[in-house]
């Protein structure tokens, strides 16, 4: 039969249906399981049109076309309280200020006082204002109740000084009858739907008088509105349609923005209720079935449809959080906008860049925000000018350079100055001024295997890359050389990132481990994950709190702190594997892409504590900073600082003349130590400089030819090569500028190396092959072997040499020829 009211009970978990067979029917709120029947000879006669559970009384009331009014209690096992009223009823609705229960008939409204403890109804008064049945009652915060009826008007009744409600005015509202009211308890905002197609929404002021703020044409009738107060928003249900969501301030319709499930999309629904401030909204349609929606706090903000592949990157503007760049299979650079301020998280497409002829892979944007960088499987880096200064804006072909080099597919890029360094399949690192998209640096030989990853540090001038070969090397900008080898990985590594927040690399790889690393390679922290957990697909950094953000292969996002092997939020939606997510700050949003063709906004967790606290060790470390300049200048006015730990040197001293004298050396030794600290950063920054120039000087003229030296050489070019292999590279591998591994390293790297020399494993990296629509990862293409050449068969140097492979004069000939990069591995030669 026909639902015709429906009511909820949190406490339980029930949810009451009233329908045309006279029957109240019991369901489970966590399953949908039908419980019970109320009803039967004790109950309704007639077809059940009004249902309200009383929380604060723990009763139920239902309403009739019999004209009864009957009163359950739903935990005991008792007949009704029947009350005989003089019309049918349509609607029913508490007043918790009042403590009143209100019942629209025919043609008005009955006032019941509910008395305390036995939960009996007492009739108050009737008002007859109404010249048609009443549809729908709704009571505002402040006392005031509103009646939406057929014919066409609202009803106002306000509370006099005897807590009597006494009519105060009627206002036409729409042209033909009103099918449902609800209210905003924010604001007391009346929300009406009626059959001339239209929901209106009303503001109250003190006059009691309605203005009406938004009209909402829905093309057809509209049966229900419900408010959802967690959401801010209304639900509403007209004829022949889908559920539609709007925003009632503005009137945005916020239904494209939402998460849509097909089997919800092809009902036509009747009534929508909202309990509990939203917690649980309830639908029914014409097809005599229930939809429960449950709110989840950790559900997406918005979700943005517009790609027509998969998404695999998403990037946000460095000066513009409300912009934000996402691309993937569909070979388009797609850029979003926040729809307008008071949505931050409702992203709309605005512009679209084509260029590339494979599947975009990868994104970065310049420090300053006008230059965005993507990489794609067609093996080129592009440059595109987005800047929004008039001055720089290229009216014509956005796309500024195309940068070819690679021979496979570009993976990952990032940007450190006004340099672009990417990554590829064909095991190289490249460095590009994508200013003139000029190659600066090729490292050739970088890892044994396909690369997957690149992430940066720019305040240290460093770069740090992860492939297949179970490794991942800490590389400097200026001076190309590898600076820290991160081994201890047992498969291959998929994703590597910056914390800046502990100052450690982030790293995931295939053998369910989360690793966090020092600056000099050394693995701070382990945590594996147990075998519920699937697979990664990508991962991000939580830029405040530090936290890592891990895309698993069950298409959920889990916000982990490694450093206490905790999971603090799990976001779930996508139906396919998530493969960009990035972090907010400025919204505090997560913004992830995926394979299931969307990017969804969520909220992003914050620890209020942590910030309180921090704050406040803030805010005292300030206190104690003021009360030690003052110590120092009154130090015997200040007996605080005398008696302060931290300073036992002022409290040891008793005379005025041994204070004077331990301040001012002090004062002298702090002058010192800033001179030296200013000293150090002019000497660090000067260096940086330096090797800045020495790059581009060395760039800026032709790269000589390779030297090969034979036969032995002088003592002083073997004093000059013995210094070299020494200080911060010492016993470098010249060929591929990697620092030697110790003998469990080796092992470990021996082994990983072995068996994947033919290219990445399908689960080092989840990416499609080149040409884009289809998702098969197997790398091991004929072009990709070509590219290896015979090395594919041969342990890297850096083993053979490990092992007592190879001779000395070979191995000198070969540092000799590697001290000048060859004519192809720069641009300008």
């Amino acid at each position: 039969t026909n639902v015709l009211a429906v009511a909820c009970n949190a406490e339980r978990r029930e949810l009451y249906t009233g329908s045309t067979d006279a029957e109240i029917a019991v369901w489970s709120t966590d399953d949908g399981r039908h419980l019970r029947d109320l009803g039967g000879r004790q109950g309704h006669q007639g077809r059940v049109s009004a249902l309200l559970y009383c929380t604060p009384h723990k009763v139920l009331f239902s309403g009739s076309l019999d004209h009864q009014l009957l009163l359950w209690s739903p935990s005991k096992n008792e007949p009704p309280s029947k009350t005989k009223f003089s019309s049918p009823i349509f609607s029913l609705c508490y007043n918790k200020k009042l403590d009143q229960l209100y019942a629209g008939g025919d043609s008005g409204v009955t006032v019941f006082n509910i008395t305390k403890g036995k939960a009996r109804l007492q009739p108050l008064v009737f008002f007859s204002d109404s010249k048609d049945f009443v549809t729908g009652i709704v009571a505002g915060t402040n006392g005031r109740v509103y009646c939406g009826s057929f014919d066409q008007k609202v009803v106002c009744y306000d509370p006099n000084l005897e807590n009597i409600p006494e009519q105060n005015g009627s206002h036409d509202c729409h042209d033909r009858g009103i099918t449902s009211i609800d209210i905003d308890p924010n604001n007391n905002n009346i929300i009406t739907g009626s059959y001339d197609k239209t929901v209106k929404v009303w503001a109250t002021d003190q006059r009691r008088a309605l203005r009406n703020l938004q009209v909402l044409d829905l093309g057809a009738t509209v049966t229900s509105v419900a408010l959802v107060e967690l959401t801010g928003s209304v639900w509403v249900a007209s004829v022949g349609n889908p559920p539609t969501v709007y925003d009632p301030r503005t009137g945005t319709n916020l239904t494209e923005f939402l998460s849509r499930d097909p089997r919800t999309d092809v009902l036509s629904f009747t009534k929508f209720v909202s309990f509990d401030r939203g917690m649980t909204v309830v639908g029914c349609t014409d097809t005599k079935q229930l939809v429960i929606w449950k709110y989840n706090p950790h559900a997406a903000v918005s979700v943005m449809h517009g790609h027509t592949d998969w998404v695999e990157v998403v990037k946000v503007f460095p000066n513009h959080p409300h912009r934000v760049i996402s691309g993937g299979g569909d070979s388009a650079v797609r850029c979003w906008e926040a729809s307008s301020h008071m949505y931050p998280g409702l992203m709309i497409p605005s512009t679209c860049m084509l260029g590339h002829v494979g599947s975009i892979l990868c994104a970065a944007f310049s420090p300053d925000g006008d230059t965005l960088l993507t990489g794609s499987d067609d093996t080129t880096v592009r440059a595109w000018n987005v800047t929004e200064n008039p001055e720089k804006l290229n009216l014509g072909d956005p796309c500024q350079h195309v940068m070819t080099g690679h021979t496979a597919r570009v993976t990952d890029l990032v940007v450190i100055g006004h340099l672009c360094v990417s990554v590829s399949w064909d095991h190289s690192i490249r460095m590009w001024d994508f200013l003139t998209g000029h190659l600066g640096y090729t490292i050739p030989h970088a890892h044994d295997t396909a690369i997957n990853g690149i992430a940066a540090a720019a305040d240290r001038h460093e770069f740090a890359t992860c492939s297949g070969d179970r490794m991942c090397y800490v590389w400097h900008v200026w001076s190309r050389r590898c600076v820290a080898a991160l081994a201890g990985h047992e498969a291959d590594v998929t994703n590597i990132a910056w914390n800046a927040v502990p100052e450690l690399w982030a790293t995931c790889s295939d053998d369910m481990s989360v690793r966090l690393w020092t600056t000099d390679g050394t693995c701070a922290h382990v945590m594996v994950l147990d075998g519920s957990w699937e697979g990664f697909t990508t991962m991000g950094i939580d830029v405040r709190t530090g936290w890592v953000m891990l895309g698993l292969k069950d298409n959920t996002m889990h916000v982990v702190d490694v450093a206490k092997e905790l999971t603090v939020q799990v976001h779930r939606g996508h139906t396919d594997a998530i493969r960009s997510i990035l972090h907010v700050p400025e919204k505090n949003h997560y913004i992830t892409g995926s394979w299931d063709h969307t990017m969804r906004v969520w909220q992003a967790h914050t620890r209020r504590r942590q910030i309180f606290s921090q704050r406040t060790t803030a805010a005292v470390a300030s206190e104690e900073e003021t009360s030690s300049r003052y110590a120092e200048t009154h130090p015997i006015l200040h007996p605080k600082s005398m008696s302060d730990p931290k300073r036992g040197e002022l409290a040891s001293i008793p005379t005025r003349s041994g204070q004077e004298d331990s301040l001012s050396a002090m004062l002298e030794q702090k002058e010192q130590l800033k001179k030296q600290s200013r000293c150090f950063q002019m000497l660090n920054d000067l260096e940086a400089q330096l090797t800045k120039d020495l790059f581009l000087f060395g760039h800026a003229h032709e790269a000589p030819k390779p030297v090969v030296t034979t036969g032995k050489k002088s003592g002083a070019a073997k004093d000059k090569d013995d210094s070299r292999s020494s200080g911060p590279g010492i016993g470098l591998d010249r060929e591929s500028d990697r620092p030697p591994l110790s003998s469990t390293q080796a092992g470990s790297h021996k082994g990983g190396a072995s068996g994947t020399n033919a290219g990445p494993t399908t689960s080092s990296r989840r990416l499609p092959p080149a040409g884009g629509r289809s998702r098969s990862t197997e790398p091991g293409s004929e072009r990709e072997s070509r590219s290896r050449g015979e090395s594919s068969g041969t342990l890297p140097a850096i083993n053979q040499r490990s092992s007592g492979m190879g001779s000395t004069t070979s191995t000198k000939a070969r540092r000799s020829e590697s001290r000048v990069p060859p004519r192809s591995h720069s641009s300008m030669a």
